[in-house]
Formats: structure tokens, sequence, C-alpha cells
């Protein structure tokens, strides 16, 4: 039984969550979708036709954060005088 509970606080499912599991940055974004889609609900189409042009306008701006992702191979970065380096120096080493 659940006995610390107040008014205004969120109750979840397990592995849930009442924030969207979105970068950061693209929150905004959904949130003017969202009000696009009660724009359109109430049939504002003058409200709908600006809020999609600036839904437009931040996907441009931030089309980065999800275009940019792992297209090759990542580099590997180990300290320069390492073990596991050691081994691609070559077996003649200046003693």
């Amino acid at each position: 039984m659940i006995i610390n509970l107040k008014v205004g606080d969120y109750i979840c499912l397990a592995n849930e969550s009442i924030i969207p599991q979105i970068p950061p940055d693209l929150h905004t974004v959904l949130a003017e979708r969202t009000a696009a889609r009660i724009l359109a609900a109430i049939g504002d189409q003058a409200g709908l036709a600006v809020a999609n042009q600036k839904i437009a306008e931040m996907e441009l701006r931030q089309g980065n954060v999800l275009d940019q992702r792992v297209e090759g191979a990542p580099e590997k970065i180990t300290a320069r005088h390492s073990l596991l380096r050691y081994g691609k120096m070559g077996v003649r080493r200046r003693m």
C-alpha cells in the first residue's frame, strides 16, 4: 500500500515515464506538434498554418540532432604509451 502519495504526484506503470524518452532538444518540437494537433481538433485553420510553419523551421534547425548518427566505425581512443598500443608499434622499439 502506498502511503506517501500527495495531490499532484505522478503515478506510472513499471518501466514507464511521463517524460518522453527523446533528446531534450526535441521536447519543444514535440510540444509544438501537440499544439498543432489541438489546433486541428478545434478547427483553427489559421493557427494550424502558423504552427505548421513553426514546426518546419524547428525541424530544419534541429535536424542535426537526428541526422548525425553512427554511419561508420567509431574511432577508438587509447593512451599513447599503453599496453594496448604496444603491439602496434612493432618489435623494433628504441631502447
